[in-house]
């Protein structure tokens, strides 16, 4: 009997450790591009991996995939290659700018539903030379997805700039108007060293619960904790993209 018992709780701990894991926030990215070979497209996470692959038929693609709930936002992109060995690498229209032009990010943000369509054009690349083989190319209509992408392609905020109590200000009301926000959350833990510690928990206590349990938020508040630990003075460093001179390849 007390074998019996001991199975039944085994099971039930077994079937509570298997619901904890399970990626239950579905993601589907589609697409319909006139003028896109045929061949297969890839998306890529926010470190230029391949997580999933699909093929492409006039013009028309799709990808669903599953998301953890602490993870179910993050960066995406994609790359294509075309029956005669062609890739492309794409950038997506914005309202954003950068050093006094248009900026093409080369992300959107993985939410429950992303529509991507219109023609596809090539990016003249006038800093940088490619192989003959590859090209940059964006949608000639900016992505249609939910409330994190609508924030991520019209927030116009550089979280490279040097920082002062001017651009403190201005990110705090933007937190404050987007809450909810993954791009200003996630922008925010990756460029935590410019930032004092009084001046992040400030920012935290913006957010809202929507952004609480996802990982950037938990990361962030660790490093606070850390820093108060350590009760060591944080230097307020900038650091430039490598390729900070390309505007279609900056966040």
């Amino acid at each position: 009997m007390r074998f019996i018992k001991f199975l039944i709780l085994l099971f039930t701990i077994s079937m509570c450790t298997t619901k904890a894991t399970v990626n239950n926030y579905k993601v589907s990215v589609t697409g319909n591009l006139s003028n896109l070979p045929d061949g297969q497209m890839y998306l890529l996470n926010e470190q230029n991996e391949r997580i999933d692959s699909t093929d492409t038929k006039n013009g028309i693609f799709g990808f669903q995939i599953f998301l953890s709930d602490s993870n179910r936002y993050g960066y995406a992109s994609l790359e294509h290659i075309d029956q005669t060995g062609v890739q492309r690498f794409f950038n997506f229209k914005s309202n954003r700018t950068f050093r006094g032009g248009p900026l093409l990010p080369q992300y959107f943000i993985l939410e429950r539903e992303i529509k991507i369509s219109g023609n596809l054009l090539d990016v003249d690349p006038v800093s940088l030379k490619l192989y003959k083989n590859i090209k940059l190319v964006y949608p000639s209509e900016k992505i249609k997805g939910g409330i994190q992408n609508d924030v991520f392609i019209n927030v116009n905020f550089n979280f490279s700039d040097p920082q002062n109590d001017s651009t403190v200000d201005t990110l705090q009301a933007l937190i404050k108007k987007y809450p909810f926000s993954y791009y200003l959350l996630h922008e925010l833990n990756i460029h935590r060293n410019n930032y004092t510690t009084q001046q992040l928990k400030d920012f935290l206590a913006l957010f809202n619960s929507d952004v609480r349990e996802l990982y950037d938020f938990k990361a962030l508040d660790n490093a606070i904790a850390i820093r108060n630990n350590d009760n060591t003075t944080i230097l307020n460093t900038n650091f430039k993209s490598t390729n900070g001179e390309v505007n279609w390849f900056n966040r």
